[in-house]
């Protein structure tokens, strides 16, 4: 019978995990930029949507053969910022978005009205490659109003999931 070697197996073990661990967060890397990452809202400018506190999916943008659409629900990279938002797209390339202290309109069609957070009278067309996003709590929200249109590059995922 063989006999049993301690510190072999220790050196094994210790093998092991640094292999094992440098693998496991690789994997969890390519998870995050190719397929999902979970998001913690903060903040109340998508309410009553998405509640801050809350958590949710964002399926990454590559996974997704379909077109960014109006009414999806992306998380963003803020222009000139790493921070990330979780916004809704109320305008896609070639809309008109009008903004008034009537509301928010979409190729004249009223998107939301604005409860006197609306002080500019504007007139937007979307430019191609571009989407113009709201928050869904318009008072409370920082979003294309005040950041301007985010490019095609600037969107990470649709938010698909929530809980």
């Amino acid at each position: 019978m063989g006999t049993f070697n301690m510190a072999k197996t220790k050196r094994l073990v210790g093998l092991a995990f640094q292999v094992s661990i440098p693998v496991f967060l690789g994997l969890l890397v390519i998870i995050r930029l190719f397929f999902f990452q979970i998001v913690r809202i903060s903040g109340n400018s998508m309410f009553p949507t998405l509640k801050s506190g809350q958590f949710v999916i964002a399926y990454s943008i590559l996974c997704y053969a379909d077109q960014v659409e109006r009414n999806d629900i992306v998380l963003v990279q803020c222009p000139g910022s790493l921070k990330l938002i979780i916004k809704r797209v109320v305008g896609i390339p070639g809309d008109k978005i009008t903004i008034s202290q009537d509301g928010i309109f979409r190729n004249n069609e009223l998107i939301t009205s604005c409860n006197n957070s609306c002080q500019n009278n504007e007139i937007i067309v979307v430019p191609p490659g571009s989407y113009f996003l709201l928050g869904d709590n318009v008072s409370e929200s920082i979003d294309s109003r005040t950041l301007g249109m985010f490019t095609e590059a600037s969107i990470i995922g649709k938010v698909r999931c929530t809980h």
